[in-house]
């Protein structure tokens, strides 16, 4: 009667419907709540929470309603906060890195079926610098808009900060690469006298029991070493690229002690006028002397 008069949804008179007959056989005391959208006087929907109080004692079933709009709006907007990008509207890497361990345990995994892309927008900050804050948001905004129109039904994607976004993607329809080079062709519809362009780091999902996290980390290094290029656009994640990050970082690791133990040598090369013989100064070289 209440769906029939437009007060609350097929969907939910459906559900309070299926719930009455539960209860109604029931052979213990029950007490249920739920919360669903009603329609008040004014014909104005509100969230209100619906209780079902049920006694073998007394064989009847007790119907309350509550307005509780107010408790339920604040507690989504809390969970939208804690969940969303403010500015843009996408997820946040903890809800993105919450969805894709999510879709990957419950779906038929197989390598290669899914993709992370990683990018940001070169020199975004000389937009900020040249057309102010505000148009820099508005750019941030048209792009996660973007990417929202060209997400799938099982895809993703997240603002990690500034102009840095990550997409995960089911690779059986579209790939990466083309992915890429959809977005590519909205951005440059963008009303701006500025070329906008990005590099990109893609990482192949291989294994279902990597941490997202992992998985974001091999993307943006595949980025960094094309970082700044305008010939190559994107770039693919393999094993050498950690490894010779690594060896980088075993290097610097190495160079606190190697200050220590005075393996770094000053050299001084001498100048010369070559016209008159004089020296002229050095230029200070140093050489690590490593063990």
């Amino acid at each position: 009667h209440m769906a029939s008069n437009d007060i609350i949804s097929e969907e939910n008179a459906l559900k309070i419907q299926n719930k009455i007959d539960e209860i109604s056989t029931s052979d213990k005391d029950v007490v249920y709540f739920t919360e669903v959208v009603i329609k008040n006087e004014k014909r104005i929907p509100r969230w209100a929470r619906i209780g079902f109080i049920f006694t073998l004692a007394s064989g009847k079933i007790n119907i309350t309603i509550t307005d509780v709009n107010d408790e339920v709006m604040s507690n989504l907007y809390f969970e939208w906060v804690a969940n969303y990008d403010g500015l843009t509207g996408l997820m946040n890497r903890k809800k993105f890195c919450n969805f894709v361990d999510n879709e990957l345990c419950q779906s038929s995994f197989t390598s290669g079926k899914y993709a992370i892309i990683y990018f940001d927008i070169l020199r975004f900050k000389a937009i900020n610098e040249m057309f102010g804050r505000a148009e820099g948001d508005r750019l941030l905004i048209y792009i996660a808009d973007s990417i929202q129109r060209l997400l799938g039904e099982n895809d993703a994607g997240c603002r990690i900060g500034s102009d840095r976004f990550i997409v995960f993607t089911d690779t059986k329809d579209r790939t990466p690469e083309l992915f890429i080079e959809q977005l590519r062709n909205e951005i440059k519809k963008y009303d701006i006298t500025f070329e906008i362009a990005f590099n990109a780091g893609i990482y192949i999902a291989e294994d279902k029991e990597m941490a997202p996290g992992a998985m974001i980390d091999r993307a943006i290094l595949a980025q960094s070493s094309i970082k700044g290029s305008y010939t190559v656009r994107y770039n693919y994640y393999k094993d050498s690229l950690r490894s010779d990050m690594l060896s980088e970082q075993e290097i610097v690791g190495m160079m606190a002690s190697a200050i220590n133990d005075e393996q770094f040598v000053i050299y001084y090369q001498p100048q010369y006028n070559h016209s008159n013989g004089m020296l002229m100064g050095a230029e200070a070289l140093v050489r690590w002397d490593h063990p």
